[in-house]
């Protein structure tokens, strides 16, 4: 009866049929107990990244070739990246051939996120694709700046470029690190973007969060026992192409196979009929 994403960036890959029933809500952003150490007259600073290792998706290659463009020029900086997955021996391997050994370190699976949080300089998420990455709220709570990319959906909704961090417009090492620059280069420019990325997180409340989902809440229990799931259920005979995708769906065994809706698809446009399916949606499921 009513679906609920987090970006607006979820709402394209969903059938047009179900637009007026999406409802955006974002995840919210805890502040309380934030103790930020003193990033003043420090003898080193820290670029902190955080994620699962997964390469496709994280892109943390990329981050370390950005750093060993940099590392000459900034000897007084780290890069710590906390996480584990496949992907850990090949970024290993990747750090010791760009020469980053003693400035590169992978502490695993961590405990101390708060604490690696109020210690650093700068957070980096240098991410391909993101769902609505919790990691970036997280920095903006301890006051960091935060780089990521300008196409990456998820950072995209939450960084705003120029004002509590940056995107770097292309996924190359030497764009990425011309933005890492800037704020290693300007503690003054660090400590402005990470107030403001704090100030900015009463976007995400949880007040404001949690009086809108009990707002969806309770307008999908008003329709108790007179659901679209229940109407179309109740539904024979010849059937709109809308009603035979949702009738489709709530016959799968597995929620997310779309295989069904391709032959779906198929089988209506060789007969001349209408799909629920734009082109554009179709591309997306394959």
């Amino acid at each position: 009866d009513l679906v609920h994403v987090l970006t607006p960036e979820y709402v394209d890959s969903y059938p047009h049929s179900l637009a007026e029933r999406i409802r955006l809500l974002p995840n919210p952003a805890y502040l309380a107990d934030v103790r930020v150490a003193s990033r003043e007259r420090k003898e080193r600073h820290r670029l902190l990244s955080a994620g699962r290792f997964a390469e496709s998706a994280k892109q943390f290659k990329l981050l370390l070739r950005a750093f060993a463009l940099l590392c000459e020029r900034f000897p007084k900086w780290d890069l710590v990246i906390c996480g584990d997955g496949e992907s850990l021996a090949d970024y290993q391997v990747l750090a010791s051939k760009l020469g980053l050994d003693g400035r590169v370190s992978f502490p695993g699976m961590v405990e101390d996120m708060p604490e690696r949080y109020s210690n650093s300089d700068i957070f980096c998420i240098p991410s391909r694709v993101e769902g609505f990455p919790m990691v970036v709220l997280e920095a903006h709570c301890f006051a960091l700046p935060v780089v990521g990319f300008a196409e990456c959906s998820g950072t995209n909704e939450i960084v705003v470029h120029g004002e509590n961090g940056y995107l770097a417009e292309e996924m190359t090492p030497e764009c990425l690190a011309g933005y890492l620059e800037k704020l290693m280069s300007d503690t003054g420019l660090r400590q402005r973007m990470g107030e403001r990325g704090k100030e900015m997180l009463d976007r995400y409340a949880p007040e404001k969060i949690y009086d809108a989902w009990e707002a969806m809440l309770v307008e999908a229990a008003k329709r108790k026992g007179r659901t679209r799931i229940q109407e179309i259920e109740a539904l024979d005979g010849e059937l709109g192409a809308d009603t035979l995708a949702v009738k489709e769906l709530l016959g799968r065994k597995h929620p997310f196979d779309r295989s069904s809706y391709l032959a779906m698809h198929k089988r209506l446009v060789s007969e001349g009929k209408a799909s629920p399916f734009s082109e554009k949606e179709i591309a997306g499921f394959i």
